[in-house]
């Protein structure tokens, strides 16, 4: 009987510390943002929520599927399948992006992020408390090198309140039919 009240506890605890706080958003957070104009700005607090498979997130560009006009016009199917599938070809456009990255509280530990530049996975590791700012490059058509189209992938603390900043640095020529998002996520490094 014991046993009873400690579960009780524990889970309380994580609905209490789980980030239910009307200051940041809850993750998953997907968003439409425009990555063909230079000087669009995207930012929020979010916290990260608990997850059991552990505490990376992944900061993701998005094309969306759901505003192309599929089964109407070949020409465009073709191009929305591109920017799923094919790899980055010499005349693909590229999205030039700026990601800071600030912790909204006293951090003990230091933050260790993984970013996809020049065709190469790279592994950073900030100091505790230091803001994270990288600027990435991602290509329209075809996958980034790290999952999808993933600015970066950060191991971030349980619990704890972010803020980012999303910084589109150069114009993107793309068809007027694709549309961008952004999205935060948990990522799941175990499946």
């Amino acid at each position: 009987m014991k046993l009873i009240p400690n579960i009780l506890i524990a889970i309380l605890s994580i609905f209490f510390f789980s980030g239910c706080n009307s200051e940041s958003e809850k993750l998953p957070i997907l968003t439409y943002v425009d990555f063909s104009k230079k000087g669009t700005i995207y930012e929020t607090d979010f916290t990260v929520p608990f997850n059991i498979w552990g505490s990376n997130v992944a900061f993701t560009l998005f094309t969306t599927g759901e505003d192309f006009p599929i089964g109407h016009n070949e020409e465009q199917n073709k191009i929305f399948m591109k920017t799923l599938f094919l790899k980055p070809i010499k005349e693909t456009p590229y999205f030039k992006v700026k990601i800071t990255l600030k912790p909204l509280f006293k951090s003990y530990s230091n933050t260790e992020i993984i970013i996809g530049k020049n065709g190469k996975i790279e592994t950073k590791v900030y100091k505790r408390n230091e803001t994270i700012e990288e600027i990435v490059s991602l290509p329209l058509y075809g996958r980034h090198t790290l999952s999808d189209k993933a600015l970066i992938i950060a191991d971030l603390q349980r619990f704890k309140r972010y803020h980012v900043k999303i910084e589109v640095l150069e114009d993107a020529k793309i068809p007027e039919f694709v549309k961008t998002k952004f999205g935060i996520e948990m990522y799941d490094t175990k499946h």
